[in-house]
């Protein structure tokens, strides 16, 4: 009986402790974002823009985790739409080995003359961020400019799996409503 009554106030704690789920809580901890901080190359490759750069992955409360370099092809049929959201953009991340390469792109950041076509425009927030990349054509035709936050990915980190079991019992007994939601709040999430 005393043994129970242990368990019964652990749990009770528990969910006084949690405020909430506690697999909602792991996959906010686990939650990772790409934002880019720097675009250091690009090249035309085949009917898509391949674009280098450097991204900075923070946490969900914005503390940065550290930086990666990433590769993204872009459709060249949908860059020179200009109607498209940042988030509608067809991109394809490329893994470093399998982007191939092609001759580089000159890249300009507005500073002093423009290189002869075709060249990336960068233009920068005053942070030194990419704000748009804009593409000048070998025939001096020019895309709209392409929101650089579309290259922006968030993610989850895949440490949170394996807590799952541990974390869905707790759910279970301390907030059973909660464990009905948790499939929307991860689909909507992820």
């Amino acid at each position: 009986m005393a043994g129970s009554t242990r368990r019964l106030a652990a749990l009770g704690l528990a969910g006084l402790l949690t405020q909430g789920c506690v697999t909602g809580h792991l996959f906010e901890a686990a939650r990772r974002r790409e934002q880019p901080l720097a675009v250091h190359e690009a090249w035309l490759l085949g009917d898509r823009l391949v674009v280098g750069y450097t991204a900075l992955v923070t946490d969900a409360l914005g503390h940065p985790l550290g930086r990666e370099e990433r590769q993204a092809a872009i459709p060249l049929v949908a860059l020179r739409r200009g109607d498209l959201a940042p988030d509608a953009f067809p991109l394809e991340w490329l893994a470093s080995e399998k982007a191939g390469s092609g001759p580089l792109l000159p890249l300009s950041s507005g500073g002093g003359p423009a290189p002869s076509p075709p060249f990336l425009q960068v233009e920068e927030r005053p942070d030194r961020t990419p704000m748009r990349l804009i593409l000048h054509e070998a025939d001096a035709t020019i895309a709209p400019p392409f929101p650089a936050n579309a290259l922006t990915r968030t993610s989850t980190a895949v440490w949170v799996y394996p807590l799952l079991p541990l974390s869905l019992p707790v759910d279970a007994v301390v907030d059973p409503v909660g464990l009905l939601f948790l499939p929307i709040w991860v689909a909507i999430g992820d």
